[in-house]
């Protein structure tokens, strides 16, 4: 569980752009920061819509903002969108098709 205060984002699916809220793990409740005043309330973290939302950017602008965290060097925990990763699982792969043709003793122009 992430400790401290985050900002948190989700794609919207009320209209087109990307939702931001701030939120914090305390005494094992999620809390949201409101907009309408600078307060914390209890979130079900099993809703469908996820929170209110503390701010909602338009398409351009979270594109903005995320074209922005990626040249800061930013990217997903799990590698997705990463050029890089994907170069180098390609060179595997041609790799392994390089070994498995010769172990097998096919001819390329076979396959």
């Amino acid at each position: 569980m992430i400790k401290g205060l985050h900002i948190r984002g989700n794609r919207s699916y009320r209209h087109t752009g990307f939702n931001f809220w701030f939120q914090e793990y305390k005494n094992g409740k999620t809390l949201i920061v409101k907009t309408d005043s600078i307060k914390t309330v209890e979130h079900d973290p099993y809703t469908l819509d996820g929170p209110d939302t503390t701010f909602s950017l338009p398409k351009e602008a979270a594109q903005v903002l995320l074209n922005d965290l990626w040249e800061a060097g930013y990217r997903p925990d799990d590698g997705a969108g990463n050029v890089g990763q994907l170069k180098a699982t390609q060179s595997h792969l041609a790799d392994m098709k390089e070994i498995v043709f010769h172990t097998l003793k096919i001819n390329k122009e076979q396959k």
